[in-house]
């Protein structure tokens, strides 16, 4: 008896779909698990950059070994920063050294 030949689409069908749903599924798995995930593209708006650098500053200013603050960090240095970050760095650092110690991220204020 003489086998007929099949497409792989025939015994397949829906296999192209499956597919697909398995990577729409993956990748809404990957943004909601890490919404922050595309911002590291350089997206972030100016005032959360400014925040960020204060929330850190803050930290910083209470931090009295200097090579265990955050912006002595390999990578997380000032060259590595925006301008907006190291404007609200500089404020944090001041605003939470002139306070003392306040706690992390207690302040967030906007440029």
């Amino acid at each position: 008896m003489p086998q007929l030949k099949t497409n792989s689409n025939e015994r397949y069908p829906f296999l192209a779909f499956y597919c697909f749903s398995a990577f729409l599924l993956i990748l809404g798995i990957i943004i909601l698990a890490e919404p922050g995930i595309f911002l590291a593209f350089g997206s972030s708006s100016p005032v959360a950059q400014y925040n960020s650098g204060f929330k850190h500053g803050c930290d910083d200013a209470v931090i009295p070994e200097l090579l265990d603050r955050y912006i002595n960090q390999p990578k997380t240095g000032p060259s590595d920063q925006t301008i907006d970050f190291m404007r609200g760095y500089d404020d944090g650092f001041n605003a939470c050294l002139n306070r003392g110690s306040l706690g992390s991220g207690q302040h967030t204020l906007n440029p």
